[in-house]
């Protein structure tokens, strides 16, 4: 007789668990900025990323939201964006589906869906080694999707 009560497997849960990763800044311009990046990069990248902000006269820590997200993490941008004055969100690098969008955005252009608008850019990494390197083609996308957000 066989007498197990699940008709499933079971697995055991991970040791591993990582807290979430949690937003810094205080979104004093209501701009939500999504990033990845390796944590010994992580740094160096929120640099880049503040001096991307400089161009436009925002402040990284006053006047943006920003989340660098764990390899592999997920959640729902929404749950974040609630009770939060966001009008506008950045995403590089970051897949809008693993965020949670569900509606098409393709790379470098603005859409506004329910009062907020979302730009999907490339990786923050990627965006900064094409710089070091002297190129401008990505950084050169970015600023003219940039330019068009209302902040």
């Amino acid at each position: 007789m066989n007498n197990t009560f699940f008709d499933f497997k079971l697995f055991k849960l991970s040791k591993d668990h990582t807290e979430p990763s949690l937003p810094q800044g205080q979104a004093g311009r209501g701009l939500f900025l999504f990033f990845e990046a390796p944590e010994e990069e992580a740094s160096e990248q929120i640099g880049f990323l503040a001096k991307i902000l400089q161009a436009i006269k925002l402040n990284l820590n006053q006047d943006t939201l920003f989340i660098n997200r764990k390899p592999g993490e997920s959640f729902q941008m929404v749950k974040m964006l609630e009770g939060r004055e966001i009008q506008q969100v950045l995403m590089f690098g970051i897949p809008p589906h693993e965020l949670g969008i569900r509606f098409a955005l393709p790379p470098y252009h603005n859409i506004s869906h329910q009062g907020v608008h979302y730009l999907w850019a490339d990786a923050l990494p990627a965006i900064f080694a094409e710089r070091q390197d002297g190129g401008k083609t990505m950084s050169g996308k970015l600023w003219k999707a940039i330019q068009q957000f209302d902040l």
